[in-house]
C-alpha cells in the first residue's frame, strides 16, 4: 500500500527485488492515487520487474472514500499460499528474510503467522537506534502476549508473513476500524496456536512520515480518541467471539485504552480516584525519567 511515498518507495521496491528466495513470488503494489511521483518510480520499477511486480494504479483516492483497499483490490489478486506485508514508506533490509519465513512457516504448518524484529529510522534514513523488540531470540509469542503489547508492541506489520487461508478465514469480528494489523495478528495468533518470531532485524519502520496512519490519527485529539474508542469497541467484539477465553487480557489491554483516553482528555482526577489507573500513571512516569537520564524500558 502506497500514497505519496516518492521519496521511499524506491527503496521499498529495492528491498523486495533483493530477497534471495528458492521460491517464485508476486509483488503487488496499490497506489491510490498519489499526487506525487510515486505512481512513476513504480512503473519504471514494472518496466524493469514485469514477470514480478504487479501495479495497481487508482485514479482517486480510495481510502478517503472508506472503501476497503485489501478486500477490494488485493484480495483478488493473491495467488500464493502466504502473504508477506510492507507498506510503501517502510522496508526489508535483509536478503534472506522471506527464504527464513518460509522456511519456518513450512516446517511447522501449525504456525499461521511469522514475524521478526524491526528497526526505527527517520524519514532522513537516519537510524532511532530502536528496535521494537529489544529480544534478540526466536520466540514464540501466545495469544494473550500478542493482546496485551498491541499493535506494534512485539512485531512491526513490515514483518509479517503469514498463511493466505488463515487471513482471508478471518472474520469481521477481528476487523477494527482503522486498524489493521493489532486485530489480524490476534485472530492468526489463535488459529495458528501461536506467532513465531525471528529474533533478526530484517525491516526498517520509517517513524511520523507524512501521510502515514500514526501521523493522521495523531493530528488531531480528537482522531486520537476516534482511534481508541475504535480499538476498545473492536476489543470487545473480538473478546465475545472468542467466548470469553481471553476476557483477562482483553481487559487489561482495554483499561491501558481507557487510561490513554483519560490522559489525552488531562482529566486527571480520574486517575487519582481509580486505583487501577495508578500502577499505569507510575509506569508512564517511570518510562519518562528513563527517557529523561538515557535509559530504554520495555
Amino acid at each position: 500500500m502506497t500514497y505519496n511515498h516518492e521519496n521511499y518507495i524506491e527503496k521499498t521496491l529495492q528491498g523486495f527485488m533483493s530477497q534471495q528466495t528458492n521460491f517464485r513470488f508476486k509483488v503487488i503494489v496499490h497506489d491510490d492515487a498519489s499526487k506525487d511521483n510515486t505512481a512513476e518510480i513504480i512503473r519504471k520499477y514494472t518496466e524493469k520487474y514485469p514477470d514480478v511486480i504487479l501495479p495497481i494504479f487508482q485514479s482517486e483516492n480510495k481510502y478517503s472514500k472508506h472503501i476497503p483497499l485489501f478486500d477490494n483490490y488485493i484480495k483478488p489478486e493473491l495467488e500464493g499460499r502466504y502473504i508477506a506485508v510492507c507498506e510503501g514508506d517502510d522496508y526489508w533490509c535483509y536478503p534472506s528474510k522471506l527464504q527464513m519465513q518460509y522456511d519456518y512457516m513450512e516446517a511447522h504448518p501449525e504456525c499461521a503467522l511469522c514475524v521478526h524484529n524491526t528497526k526505527k529510522i527517520n524519514s532522513d534514513e537516519k537510524e532511532t537506534g530502536e528496535l521494537f523488540n529489544k529480544n534478540n531470540k526466536d520466540t514464540d509469542y501466545f495469544t494473550e502476549d500478542v493482546i496485551l503489547a498491541g499493535g506494534g508492541g512485539l512485531f512491526h506489520t513490515s514483518s509479517f508473513f503469514l498463511r493466505k487461508e488463515s487471513r482471508l478465514a478471518m472474520p469481521d469480528a477481528f476487523k477494527i476500524k482503522g486498524v489493521g494489523d493489532y486485530p489480524l495478528s490476534i485472530w492468526l495468533s489463535i488459529v495458528g496456536k501461536h506467532v513465531h518470531y525471528i529474533g533478526r532485524v530484517m525491516s526498517a519502520y520509517r517513524v511520523n512520515t507524512p501521510f502515514s496512519w500514526s501521523v493522521k490519527i495523531h493530528s488531531s485529539k480528537e482522531k486520537i480518541l476516534s482511534s481508541l474508542d475504535n480499538i476498545i469497541d473492536g476489543i470487545k467484539q473480538m473478546d465475545q467471539y472468542t467466548e470469553f477465553k481471553y476476557h483477562k487480557p482483553f481487559c487489561k489491554r482495554m483499561d491501558f485504552l481507557e487510561y490513554n483516553k483519560i490522559v489525552v482528555n488531562r482529566r486527571w482526577s480520574r486517575i487519582v480516584l481509580n486505583p487501577k489507573y495508578w500502577g499505569l500513571f507510575l509506569f508512564s512516569m517511570i518510562k519518562k525519567l528513563c527517557k529523561i537520564f538515557g535509559y530504554q524500558t520495555d
